[in-house]
């Protein structure tokens, strides 16, 4: 069946360890392969970063903004679908973020099946999509 060709590796990038832990232990029991990064460098030099299904990125970074953040990974050649996540919502970070081309923004807590549901969609639509295409 053509779903189980479908890549279920799930990267998260926070910079909250207890967050990036949880996010990776439920993503893990809904059956993905998760990597997690608590830092941008890290997940730049990760070879995991061109065969994801996704990245999980957290808008307040220490370091940088997460909106930055996805706009530097597409401008040096990386496609990967974005969903942003974050504790500070206000109408100019959805807009920023949607600006930045995310599939999906979640605040906050947010429901893990929430989380899922985008991922597995997004999964089903790269299937039928075919090369180059997106969601």
């Amino acid at each position: 069946m053509a779903d189980m060709d479908a890549p279920k590796l799930v990267l998260v990038l926070d910079d909250d360890v207890a967050m990036l832990r949880a996010l990776e232990r439920g993503l893990r029991v809904h059956g993905y392969q998760t990597a997690g990064f608590s830092g941008v460098a890290d997940l730049l030099s990760s070879p995991d970063l061109a065969q994801a299904t996704c990245l999980v990125l957290d808008i307040n970074l220490k370091q940088l903004s997460g909106i930055d953040f996805a706009i530097e990974l597409k401008r040096i050649g990386h496609s990967l679908p974005v969903v942003f996540i974050t504790g500070s919502d206000s109408e100019a970070t959805r807009r920023a973020a949607s600006d930045a081309g995310c599939i999906a923004y979640l605040t906050k807590p947010f429901r893990l099946e929430n989380l899922v549901s985008v991922i597995e969609q997004r999964r089903h639509s790269r299937l039928g999509a075919g090369p180059g295409r997106t969601h």
